[in-house]
């Protein structure tokens, strides 16, 4: 482009110096059997390909040390030349869990199960750093997860552009709940995804106040103007469990590949049908029927079980709003305790017989 970086819109500089070499080149060969024999260690697969091309394409030696640069760690033979930034900063990997002290903290937390880094430096970590641990003779990490890049207005979020969002002016306003939400649901792990205000908006107000939001509140309402907040034990309505039990596997298998947009997509689809619920079943007029009180308490304790669901199912993108819920509710032990259940099986009910704290705006519509 011009000559110049197509990210940092800037010209590249030719410089000549004497430098300190690793023999990259030499690990060419075992990378390529580990990643064959590991295809989870680098994903998504598009990633992985691009790698095993560079490295079939063949590997040179690379510079590990700089004589120009006067910042940076003197290397310990020759202080008259730095470490490579890269070089260091891998390093800080095991060094910052206590390396080389084997015991403690590195036994504990390495190998690291995930790395998860933007896919333009995919290279310096799934090529010169398992070949530098490799060489060192220490385990390589399970999986390096190369994610896309937020996009704004179609350029990537970038300091030397200046076109960065700042993420504070969002959280100061709606919250880092919702700011969580749209990143993982509109800009999945795996690809390129774009920001703008507009979107941001629908999809805060549509999902967020209209979907889950609503939910909560006229359900918590509900509880307290039909039954002075309490939720009376019994069976849910039938076809609800079945319901709940395949949002938690789809919500499972989704999250262990790394889809955490398909995760949310499976707790929204317990939020969908328990609203399509409130329109079939029409509370309002149930509580108008003594005779059909046991149908209302039904529908109300499935309700509730099912923002019990989903406030475990989105505790991981949205821990503030989900607590506030599962405080709301009254559940115990606390959320951050609480664990998914064996795949296929459903969450306990709800236990508690405390009456439910009040009801209030989840997420506070935004008006344009």
């Amino acid at each position: 482009m011009d000559g110049k970086c197509p990210i940092h819109k800037t010209v590249p500089q030719w410089v000549s110096e004497e430098n300190y070499f690793f023999r990259l080149s030499a690990y060419g060969p075992k990378l390529l059997e580990h990643y064959r024999r590991n295809p989870e260690f680098i994903v998504p697969e598009t990633r992985r390909n691009e790698i095993v091309n560079v490295v079939e394409s063949g590997l040179d030696d690379i510079s590990v040390s700089r004589a120009s640069v006067a910042w940076g760690i003197p290397l310990p033979n020759d202080p008259a030349h730095t470490v490579y930034v890269w070089v260091d900063a891998l390093i800080n990997y095991i060094t910052g869990v206590g390396y080389p002290d084997m015991n403690g903290d590195f036994s504990k937390y390495w190998p690291a199960d995930l790395h998860v880094i933007g896919k333009d430096i995919t290279r310096f970590h799934c090529v010169i750093w398992p070949a530098m641990l490799l060489s060192a003779k220490l385990p390589l990490p399970k999986t390096v997860l190369g994610h896309g890049w937020v996009s704004f207005h179609g350029e990537k979020l970038s300091k030397s552009l200046g076109n960065i969002v700042n993420p504070l002016d969002i959280v100061d306003r709606w919250g880092a709940d919702a700011l969580r939400y749209y990143v993982l649901k509109e800009v999945p792990l795996f690809r390129d995804g774009d920001f703008s205000w507009e979107l941001f908006i629908d999809r805060y107000n549509a999902d967020l106040a209209n979907d889950w939001g609503n939910l909560f509140t006229r359900t918590v309402s509900m509880v307290h103007r039909y039954r002075g907040g309490k939720v009376a034990e019994g069976t849910l309505i039938e076809g609800l469990g079945d319901t709940f039990a395949s949002a938690l596997r789809d919500y499972t298998e989704a999250m262990d590949r790394f889809e955490i947009e398909k995760g949310i997509e499976a707790a929204w689809s317990v939020i969908r049908r328990a609203n399509r619920l409130v329109e079939e079943k029409a509370p309002w007029n149930l509580a108008k029927d003594p005779s059909r009180g046991a149908e209302l308490d039904a529908l109300l304790a499935t309700l509730v079980a099912a923002l019990q669901h989903v406030a475990l199912l989105l505790y991981p993108v949205m821990p503030g709003k989900a607590g506030e819920v599962w405080e709301t509710l009254k559940l115990t032990p606390s959320l951050d305790k609480v664990r998914l259940p064996a795949t296929g099986a459903p969450i306990p009910a709800r236990a508690s017989g405390e009456p439910l704290g009040p009801s209030k705006p989840l997420f506070p519509r935004i008006e344009r």
